[in-house]
């Protein structure tokens, strides 16, 4: 049974470890894995009706045949003998109305369905000799295939389950979208950047956190596992050994370091290392030294070519992320500079794969990524990024050129990440004061070009842009904030953001934030600003403003969508916990160090953080 409620005759062939689907001309049209088959349904209301139901979302796939004793046993046969899978086809019983409104499985309600951001895609299926067109809809948890004639859901996929997104190189508007499941789906868009951001900030909204971007697909023949599981202590110190003795091999070593690279890119986690802290016992593996060994053979390794750079980046990104890799910017000699160059050297191979990939690696040692991490590091850190002027113009100006050119929407939503990390709270609470007013002072210059984000097909670049927005009017002098009102009002920003205020539904969580912001914009771009708030009075009516007037108290309390790490309760959390384990007068000294930084934090307000 189609998605489009019609009857489409097809083969269903048994193999040893799946049910393959095929056309009658032969051709395969897909697969559905024994591992992956949560069961197989009769549907008792229609004559020889079975449902496949698969995947963790609980995907339904309706079929019919007279042959339904003959297929269930075959399956359950099969699935036992060579893989080792128990399959009862015989528990459980659907409806034709079940099938309806559950064939999407977990994703079947509405607010799963129901689309915050839409591109226009032609997609590239077995299915289809031609690329054929659908809407490619981001919700709040999946990405949903709509067919653009009758708006009808075709197919959805979580946005938890996507392993990697694939640049390709060949072609400017392809892309393809890789599972943690090994199955791919590849699609050619107008917009891709711009979409690929979007789905990148969708999916790390629901704690995706190995999700990335890159410019090559996957070599599944190089990873010990599946994707869904990360790899054992021991392949992590494996990947790590090889990185550090690529600089001692002296034979075929251009060839040596692209396959290690590769070899620890595939299987490594994006999010770093799984098992990245020394134990506790005898003889234990020093997990410090191999990240430290592997961090200065990659910062020196030599690369011809845009693509081994951009894995070089990438395996560096995947060694900052744990707390070893953090602190070694600091405190690993040279390791700064040499990384510093190669940043900028990246820019030249104006490929934004590349630009981006090298902006998310220093983003990453702005703000760490691993559980459990220490204040004065990410302090450290951060004023050793932000000190050379030089290199923040450089940025800068890398942000106004793609805006300008209306181009690289990965690119500008890693830059606006990274100042987002420098300058808007709570993460500006780890900012030294003077590279922080030095940074808010560049990009108060780029003036009209930051509007021009406000309006971007991306709903990450808009949050970003409203972020910095909110920073340089707070934080900025009253000639920036008078500047930035005049020009939010001759942008036409004002009238776009009082919409996204007063008409995004309050049950909308994940737009919650952008609500948020979009008041807040307003009030720091109507405060004290005469034509602002003349223009306000003639747009509400009268009898509204004399209501908002009123002295009653609002009851309805509105949960904090945008700023939730609290630094100050995290400070708190860590003396607690280290009560315990330490004398008196460290704990005393551990408080007073405490004190002096919370002195020079701008805001108290922060990022939640989950402790072990």
């Amino acid at each position: 049974m189609h998605w489009s409620d019609h009857r489409v005759e097809v083969y269903l062939v048994i193999t040893p470890c799946s049910i393959d689907q095929y056309s009658l001309s032969g051709k395969k049209l897909t697969s559905y894995d024994y591992k992956d088959i949560q069961s197989i349904a009769k549907v008792q209301d229609y004559p020889g009706g079975l449902v496949i139901i698969c995947g963790t979302a609980g995907r339904m796939h309706f079929f019919a045949t007279d042959q339904i004793a003959e297929f269930c046993k075959c399956v359950e046969n099969n699935s036992m003998k060579c893989m080792a899978v128990s399959m009862n086809t015989q528990k459980k019983v659907l409806g034709q109305a079940d099938f309806v409104q559950g064939r999407l499985g977990n994703f079947s309600d509405d607010q799963s369905l129901t689309s915050f951001s839409e591109f226009n895609v032609y997609k590239r299926s077995n299915r289809h000799a031609e690329p054929v067109s659908r809407l490619f809809c981001l919700t709040e948890s999946c990405i949903v295939e709509r067919d653009p004639g009758t708006y009808n859901v075709c197919t959805s996929k979580a946005l938890s389950d996507i392993y990697a997104l694939t640049r390709h190189q060949e072609d400017p508007q392809m892309f393809t979208v890789e599972f943690i499941s090994g199955i791919f789906r590849t699609y050619t868009c107008a917009d891709r950047d711009a979409l690929l951001a979007s789905v990148l900030d969708g999916a790390r909204g629901n704690k995706n956190k190995d999700i990335h971007i890159k410019s090559f697909s996957t070599n599944i023949g190089a990873r010990i596992g599946p994707l869904y599981l990360a790899v054992e202590e021991e392949i992590e110190s494996t990947c790590l050994k090889m990185l550090s003795e690529i600089s001692t091999n002296k034979k075929d070593g251009a060839q040596s370091i692209v396959e290690a690279i590769q070899f620890f890119n595939t299987n490594v986690s994006y999010s770093g290392l799984s098992h990245a802290v020394t134990e506790e016992r005898l003889f234990a593996e020093n997990k410090e030294k191999l990240i430290n060994n592997a961090l200065v053979a990659l910062v020196v390794a030599e690369c011809t070519t845009g693509k081994e750079t951009e894995a070089v980046f990438h395996a560096i990104r995947r060694l900052v992320a744990s707390r070893a890799g953090f602190a070694a910017f600091t405190s690993l000699p040279g390791f700064r500079e040499k990384l510093g160059l190669k940043v900028i050297r990246s820019f030249k191979y104006d490929d934004d794969g590349v630009s981006h990939a090298a902006i998310d690696l220093i983003a990453t040692l702005m703000q760490p990524m691993h559980d459990n991490y220490d204040l004065r590091q990410e302090q450290l850190n951060k004023a050793s990024l932000l000190a050379t002027k030089a290199f923040l113009e450089k940025l800068v100006d890398l942000l106004k050129c793609h805006i300008t050119r209306g181009t690289g929407a990965l690119v500008i939503n890693a830059l606006l990440d990274f100042f987002s990390y420098a300058l808007c709270v709570p993460y500006s609470e780890t900012t030294d004061s003077a590279h922080f007013d030095m940074l808010l002072e560049m990009l108060a210059d780029l003036g009209r070009c930051l509007f021009k984000l406000f309006i971007h097909p991306s709903l990450s670049i808009v949050k970003g842009a409203g972020l910095l927005m909110k920073a340089l009017i707070e934080e900025g002098t009253p000639e920036i904030a008078f500047r930035m009102q005049e020009l939010a009002l001759a942008e036409g920003a004002l009238l776009r953001h009082l919409k996204t205020g007063l008409f995004i539904p309050a049950h909308d969580t994940r737009q919650m934030a952008q609500r948020q912001l979009s008041r807040h914009l307003l009030a720091l771009w109507t405060s004290g600003h005469k034509t602002s708030l003349s223009l306000l009075r003639r747009i509400f009516p009268i009898g509204l403003l004399n209501f908002l007037e009123s002295d009653e108290e609002i009851t309805e309390e509105e949960k904090d969508m945008l700023n939730s790490r609290d630094n100050l309760k995290l400070v708190q959390t860590i003396a607690k916990n280290n009560k315990a384990s330490i004398g008196f007068k460290e704990m005393v000294y551990l408080e007073k160090q405490m004190e002096t930084a919370l002195l020079h934090w701008k805001t108290r307000v922060g990022l939640e953080k989950i402790l072990q």
